[in-house]
Formats: C-alpha cells, sequence, structure tokens
C-alpha cells in the first residue's frame, strides 16, 4: 500500500520533472524543441518515459481521489451506522433490531470494508 508520505515523494518527484512533452522517435527520447533527451533500446520504454511527466500526475490525482471516496464511504457508512442503532425516541435499538435492519446492512458493509483494508494490508507484507 503506498503510504501518504510515498505519495508525496512521488508527486514531489514528478512536480520537479515537470509536464515537458516529450516524444520518442524509436531511439530517442526528444524534448519540444527535438533535442535529444536520452536513448531507450526498446519501444515500450521509450513510450513509457515520454509519456511519465503526464501519466503519473494523473495516476496520483485518480489515487487521492479514489482514496477521499473510500475515506468518505466508511465516514457515511459509520454515520448512518450509529443513527440506526437509535429508535425513533432516541433510545438505543434492540439487538432485534441492530440485527436485522438497517444497521445491521450497516454493520455488514463497515466488516466489508474493515476486511478488505485487512486484505491489502496483508498482500503488502
Amino acid at each position: 500500500m503506498l503510504t501518504p508520505e510515498m505519495l508525496a515523494a512521488i508527486r514531489e518527484r514528478a512536480e520537479l520533472a515537470g509536464d515537458a512533452p516529450f516524444s520518442f522517435d524509436g531511439d530517442y527520447i526528444r524534448d519540444k524543441d527535438g533535442f535529444i533527451i536520452g536513448e531507450v533500446w526498446r519501444e515500450p520504454h521509450g513510450e513509457f518515459f515520454a509519456h511519465a511527466c503526464q501519466d503519473i500526475p494523473q495516476l496520483l490525482g485518480e489515487i487521492e481521489r479514489l482514496q477521499m471516496r473510500w475515506d468518505a464511504l466508511k465516514e457515511h457508512v459509520s454515520v448512518r451506522r450509529e443513527i440506526a442503532l437509535y429508535d425513533a425516541d432516541g433510545t438505543r435499538g434492540s439487538k432485534r433490531y441492530f440485527y436485522g435492519g438497517a444497521s445491521g446492512a450497516l454493520t455488514n458493509v463497515r466488516d466489508m470494508i474493515l476486511a478488505l483494508e485487512k486484505e491489502s494490508d496483508a498482500l503488502d507484507r
């Protein structure tokens, strides 16, 4: 899993590199003025390097967007679950309501979120 520190370091390197348009002609990576800035021996690598300055910031933006959505989902489920635990009169609901109603469904969603995060952490090890 990419930590916030790792993402910040990648973003810093990407910002230092700038977003200059590069091209690859099959042998060389060239800057926008046509000057050779690197030689690459294989086609896929040249295309990758030539587009990295534009692709990496886009990927970082998508990662950040998805992380914000994930955090918002967790918060929403947590808040809605707490609301569902209370009866209309403001007292905490019964076990039967908890396990059979909206709070039960939200508890299942919360448990799935926790399981997915735990699984992700285990894969990172």
